[in-house]
Formats: C-alpha cells, structure tokens, sequence
C-alpha cells in the first residue's frame, strides 16, 4: 500500500496498539475490564481516522488495512490456539474470533464515522471560507466600480477645464499635459494593484510621478535633478488619487516656469506627523514673480491643484519664495 509508506511509525505504533488491546480483550473475563479495554480500541480508532485524514489518506485505504490487520490476527490467534500442548476446543477459537471480530468492527464503525464526521466539518469550513472570500470579492469589485467612474469623472471635468480656461496654447501642449495628469491616476492604479487595493503609497507614488513628468519636459529642462526623499506613507485610493494629481501639477509647473536654464534642482518631500500629511515640492529656480496670489493666479495646474487640495483633500495649499519657490499640500488622512 504505497500511500502508507509516509505513515509507516504511526501504522506500527497503531498496529502494536490495537494488538496489545485484543490480547487483553481476550484475556479479560469482567465486562467492565472488557469496556474499558474496547474504549481503548475506539479512541484510537478515532485517532487513525483524524491522522488519515490530515494526510490526505482516503477512507478506503483506512478500511483495507483494518482488513488486512483483522486477517492477520485471526490467522495469528488460530495459530496461537492450536499451538496448546492440549487440543483447543472449537468454540475456544470460535469465541476468540468472535471477540476480534466484534472488537475490529466496533472499531471500524467508529473510525470511518469519526474521518467522515472530520471531513465534512473541513468541507463546512472551506465553504465558509470560500462564501467570505467571495463576499470579500465583491465588495471589492463594487469598489473598484466606483473608483473607476471616479476617476473617469475627474478626467472628464480636467478636460472640462481646459476646455474652459481660455488658453491659447498649442493643441499638441494642451493633450500632453492631460496625457500626463491620465497617466498620474493610472499610476495609483498600478499601485494598488501591485500591493493593496485599498491604500497606495505615496512615497512609490511621487517617484512614477516624477520620472514621467521629467521625462515629458526632458527637451527643455533635461538638465534639472528631480529628488524624492521621505518616509513610506499609505493613502485610500481617493486620496492618493487626488494627491497623484496635485503632485503632477506642482511637479509640472516647477518644471515650466522655475528654471530660466535646463540646470536645476527639484525636491519633492513627504512626511507625516499626528496624522498631519505634508508634500512640498521645492525647487531653486527663480522663485515667485511679484506680486503672485495663488488664489487668483490664471494658472490653469494651480486652479486645478487647489480645487483638489481643499475639496477632495480638506487641506490647505501655501507657495512662498525662498531662493526658489516652495509648495506645501498639508491634509490628515
């Protein structure tokens, strides 16, 4: 029986067990001896039926080598009586068997109860596991729904933006800045995705932001170094998204309008504390012309940002020169 090759102590220790047992059963003449002996067989019976079953073992193996070890000790007690210096009487042998019989059979009876009994509480168990998980599945595909009509929305209106902002720019200008913001929600995406589909890290996610944005502008201001520094920060999937999009603008317009040459330095900082989330995006440029007011300024990426920033952030937005211009998002998660 190849499948009880890995078994092969435990079927000894068993087979050594249940022998010992029937020889008491045989000897013992009081019936409560007889019971104490026959719970003895059960209990190990049940404990054959729960190893059988972690390993994986069908119930159909277990009931052939009951049979084969039941034809082994009939052989061996018929042996054993006939080997009396006197001559057994029939109904010695026949009671004797009668006795492993009964034994063996109350034995059977329980251990194919006891694995079947097992196995349907691990069947009750996967279903209700498999019925969780399930529930788990749509909630987050109803999330994912509604993340994506989201997002949808929020090009559609960035769109609507530009349309309405009376800028007279390049057509070609006007599709990769909105090709770049696309591509800003679509990181937060692959994010969570790749590692959890409920928060995303924002520190991972200003680095994507920042290779594409420096990638777009890398004719004009290839020269600038563009640095993320700070701490690993999980956001909701709403939030990361809206602060995929401010990032893109500040990294953006620094990009734009800071540097006078293609030789720069650009910072984007993340930390955290008391629940408090602050970006900045410093740059060494030539810093804020004079008299600018970021609550009026024209700029298009500003407007966007600060609608972002107090609407879906419930944050506040300050820019200030200090050789350079710096801009801090600060919002609690």
């Amino acid at each position: 029986m190849p499948s009880y090759s890995p078994l092969i102590p435990e079927m000894r220790q068993w087979g050594e067990s249940n022998l010992s047992l029937l020889v008491q059963l045989l000897r013992l003449q009081e019936e409560s001896d007889r019971e104490c002996a026959m719970s003895e067989l059960l209990r190990g019976g049940r404990e054959m039926a729960s190893l059988h079953l972690a390993r994986g073992i069908p119930l159909y193996e277990i009931v052939r080598a009951a049979s084969l070890f039941r034809l082994s000790m009939l052989n061996a007690v018929e042996r054993m009586l006939r080997s009396r210096l006197w001559i057994a009487f029939p109904q010695d042998i026949l009671k004797a068997e009668d006795i492993i019989n009964v034994a063996l059979d109350n034995q059977m009876l329980v251990t194919s109860e006891s694995y079947l009994e097992e196995r349907d509480k691990i069947i009750q168990r996967s279903q209700s596991e498999l019925e969780a998980t399930n529930s788990q599945l749509r909630v987050l595909v109803q999330e994912m729904h509604h993340r994506i009509k989201n997002n949808l929305q929020t090009i559609a209106d960035l769109l609507t933006l530009e349309i309405h902002s009376g800028r007279k720019i390049p057509t070609e200008v006007a599709l990769r800045e909105s090709i770049t913001r696309v591509r800003s929600i679509a990181a937060v995406h692959e994010l969570l995705s790749a590692e959890n589909v409920r928060v995303a890290d924002i520190k991972e996610l200003a680095e994507v932001i920042t290779e594409n944005c420096a990638k777009s502008m890398v004719a004009s201001h290839g020269g600038v170094k563009v640095i993320v520094q700070g701490e690993s920060i999980l956001l909701p999937s709403k939030q990361a998204t809206a602060l995929a999009l401010v990032m893109t603008e500040l990294v953006n317009n620094a990009l734009e309008h800071a540097f006078s040459s293609d030789i720069g330095t650009l910072l984007v900082s993340l930390d955290e504390q008391s629940e408090e989330v602050r970006v900045s995006v410093r740059d060494n440029g030539k810093g804020l012309p004079d008299g600018f007011d970021v609550e009026t300024s024209p700029n298009l990426g500003l407007q966007i940002v600060r609608t972002l920033v107090t609407k879906d952030l419930s944050g506040t937005l300050e820019l200030k020169s200090n050789g350079g211009t710096t801009a801090t998002v600060r919002f609690r998660r």
